[in-house]
């Protein structure tokens, strides 16, 4: 009906993007600490940033592209599962093509990051007294 004359287009009831500002018209990047923290989403993203990034051995562990990969990794995986409950609940308008890129995307950065549990250095005498009692 917009095109009929004397009818009004639809009026536009979303509010401009937060990262735009009216006053500089500069954009304005939001980042993760941004956010309020008490969302589910956030939690579940935050708590499996924080748990990979203890498997791979601590921050300390880590270049900061690593952690800003990590966190990556966790904010796609936190949206994969939440695709895969809409699935498991019956929903059918899952975009699938989405998620599929998705999983690859994050499971491609998972392996620039080589996550997995960090090994141990242990000195061989230490593993011998360990495994098999004092030494003699």
């Amino acid at each position: 009906m917009q095109n009929l004359p004397g009818v009004a287009p639809d009026i536009q009831t979303r509010k401009p993007p937060i990262a735009a500002t009216k006053d500089t018209g500069k954009l304005r990047l939001r980042t993760l600490s941004d956010l309020d923290g008490r969302s589910t989403a956030y939690k579940i993203a935050a708590g499996l940033r924080d748990d990979m990034i203890a498997d791979a051995g601590g921050v300390d562990a880590l270049s900061a592209v690593k952690v800003k990969l990590v966190e990556s990794v966790a904010t796609m995986t936190a949206v994969i599962e939440h695709y895969h409950s809409l699935i498991l609940s019956g929903d059918t308008t899952v975009p699938l093509g989405e998620l599929a890129t998705l999983t690859n995307t994050r499971n491609r950065t998972a392996q620039l990051v080589g996550l997995g549990k960090a090994s141990k250095t242990l000195d061989l005498d230490d593993y011998v007294s360990q495994t098999y009692g004092a030494k003699q």
